[in-house]
């Protein structure tokens, strides 16, 4: 993993929330590592958790190429540019790709399968951010992905832009001050009380995990917002868990998402840019969606891979 992500996890260890693993190891980006006869090398790339990076492996003969959880629509876009055109320089003997837009009947991951909502970019979030905020005369509540600092830190920005201040827990607290250097001023529990926010619930924003859902009870809010939060859809079982408790509380819940991942078509895309000669899709509930999508548009020779078996690159696979 490369250090800003060794980072958040040494911290994730500190907070209980992750468990610690032996010999782990942070790398520098564009920086080969030797492992055995490989050679590694990590590229920075864009997702909803920063640090992602994408891999390029040569083992002396054959360059392998590893995208990881990548979007193209996001704010970092120049950096999967940047790697997909290395990646199409280094002629890549094989392409690992990740499918988990294919993963859902939805064109798009979202949350509630049965009501879709629209996934937008990160900008186009914080926009309708403030939009809600222009319009809630109450509380704000929203749960965002722990480990994404960099849309929690926009979030700061967007709540005093509109008047308003960000409540977070300690865990997203300490997590901020570790990754950003900058520990919020209003931690729950250390620098205000939830009668204080019941006070004054026009003048606040609060962060607020499934954990402490139950916070919310005694609380006016005018919205619930889940932006990309654990539970993070209705596979998890608890994502009903929510629902309910929200609607038997009288808590209008709305969806304010931006996915990590790439769209179906910018996948097909990446794919097209790397130009890969072989290309397996995997990171996904169903891999074969995405299989036939590359083999129809796509000049890669598209690999499935069977489980117990062993696969071998000969010389001609990089030659042709």
């Amino acid at each position: 993993m490369s250090i800003p992500t060794y980072q958040l996890y040494q911290t994730l260890i500190n907070l209980g929330i992750e468990e610690p693993v032996d010999n782990l190891h942070a790398i520098s980006f564009d920086m080969p590592v030797k492992v055995g006869d490989f050679s590694v090398t990590g590229m920075p790339s864009d997702h909803d958790e920063p640090g992602v990076v994408a891999f390029l492996v040569n083992d002396g003969r054959h360059n392998y190429g590893y995208s990881a959880d990548v979007r193209l629509n996001g704010p970092k876009r120049e950096r999967v540019d940047a790697w997909a055109k290395q990646f199409h320089d280094q002629h890549l003997a094989l392409f690992l790709v990740e499918g988990t837009t294919f993963s859902f009947d939805t064109e798009a991951p979202v949350e509630d399968q049965a009501n879709p909502s629209t996934p937008l970019s990160e900008m186009a979030l914080q926009t309708q951010f403030g939009d809600i905020l222009d319009h809630a005369d109450k509380l704000v509540v929203i749960n965002p992905y722990q480990r994404n600092y960099a849309r929690l830190s926009a979030f700061f920005n967007t709540t005093a832009a509109h008047g308003r201040q960000l409540v977070v827990e300690p865990a997203e607290a300490t997590i901020m001050e570790a990754l950003t250097q900058v520990r919020p001023d209003l931690v729950i529990g250390e620098t205000i009380d939830l009668d204080t926010i019941r006070e004054h619930p026009e003048q606040y924003v609060l962060q607020n995990s499934f954990a402490h859902l139950d916070w919310l009870a005694d609380l006016p809010v005018s919205v619930y917002l889940h932006s990309n939060g654990e539970p993070l859809g209705d596979y998890d079982p608890r994502f009903e868990q929510l629902k309910t408790w929200l609607a038997d509380h009288q808590i209008p819940l709305q969806f304010l998402s931006a996915s990590g991942h790439a769209s179906r078509e910018d996948l097909i895309t990446l794919v097209k840019m790397v130009n890969p000669r072989i290309v397996v899709p995997w990171h996904s509930f169903h891999p074969e969606r995405e299989a036939e999508a590359l083999d129809e548009q796509t000049r890669a020779e598209v690999l499935l891979p069977e489980k117990d078996l062993y696969y071998t690159m000969d010389e001609t696979d990089i030659d042709e």
